[in-house]
């Protein structure tokens, strides 16, 4: 199982976490951003159904998603 982060715009490297529900991290990315957007495959065949946390960074700010395998 693939899941696809669309990244648009930051032009900066970010920091990719995965969370689950307990707030335990589980993966840490970094990945240098070439400005104009990209889609970013995460591999989750690994994970259990459940809800998940992906807080992206570049540094200066940050965005939390949440997504839901099920």
């Amino acid at each position: 199982n693939v899941a696809y982060l669309e990244v648009l715009n930051l032009g900066k490297r970010l920091t990719i976490e995965l969370f689950d529900a307990q707030g335990r991290r589980l993966d840490l990315m970094q990945k240098s951003n070439p400005g104009l957007g990209y889609y970013l495959p995460m591999d989750i065949s690994s994970l259990t159904p459940g809800v998940y946390l992906i807080r992206v960074s570049d540094g200066e700010k940050f965005s939390t998603l949440r997504m839901v395998k099920e």
